[in-house]
């Protein structure tokens, strides 16, 4: 995505900027037609691609996401934890990251512990830290997704291909079950397949 984590220009702060870039990148391949999945910030992108430039999307998936003005995580210590990224590095400690990644059984804590190490085991050619420009615009991003456009949901109307919704059955990334984005896309999609995970709240590589 542009700009992410650190290049030579700016990420967008809007999510339907960041949808029109990755359209132009589907384009810019010669794709006439992809597949699409959207984990967390990119599910609202997969969203936004899908209801914009729905002639480049055959199938859709949706993971450990919400749809646009849905209601923010309930979990008091959600901002708490967030909240303690370095500005700087990017870097959230392991406290914050086993609480917002991982449910607080000890089979999921251990899961976490090991991607933890995984994550940290390489020394050289690390992946660069995301630049203080990217995080506040992400943030900005996810703030303006939370506003409502016209009718609550009535854009999810417009995505008519078949959909698969998957989340954490204690995400902390969901809201009420009225909000709740499978709540949401089954009423208003036929075509959507829901599907729970135990073991993760917010879905991250290796915490399933």
């Amino acid at each position: 995505m542009r700009g992410w984590p650190r290049r030579a220009v700016e990420t967008p702060d809007t999510i339907d900027a960041m949808a029109e870039h990755a359209a132009d990148f589907v384009v810019a391949l010669g794709l006439s037609q992809i597949d699409l999945l959207g984990f967390s910030i990119g599910g609202y992108i997969a969203q936004t691609v899908t209801i914009r430039h729905p002639e480049l999307i055959r199938r859709l998936i949706l993971v450990g996401t919400g749809p646009r003005a849905g209601e923010p995580p309930q979990d008091p210590k959600y901002a708490e934890y967030g909240g303690l990224t370095d500005p700087k590095t990017g870097q959230a400690p392991l406290e914050a990251f086993l609480y917002l990644f991982f449910r607080p059984s000890e089979e999921s804590q251990s899961a976490g512990k090991k991607f933890w190490a995984r994550r940290h085991a390489r020394k050289e050619d690390v992946d660069v830290s995301t630049s203080a420009q990217t995080m506040a615009a992400q943030r900005a991003a996810i703030t303006e997704w939370r506003q409502t456009r016209g009718d609550r949901f009535a854009e999810l109307k417009a995505i008519t291909q078949p959909t698969l919704v998957v989340n954490a059955k204690a995400s902390l990334n969901r809201g009420p079950a009225e909000t709740d984005p499978r709540m949401a896309l089954r009423s208003l999609h036929l075509g959507c397949a829901n599907f729970d995970v135990d073991s993760a709240r917010h879905f991250e590589r290796g915490s399933v």
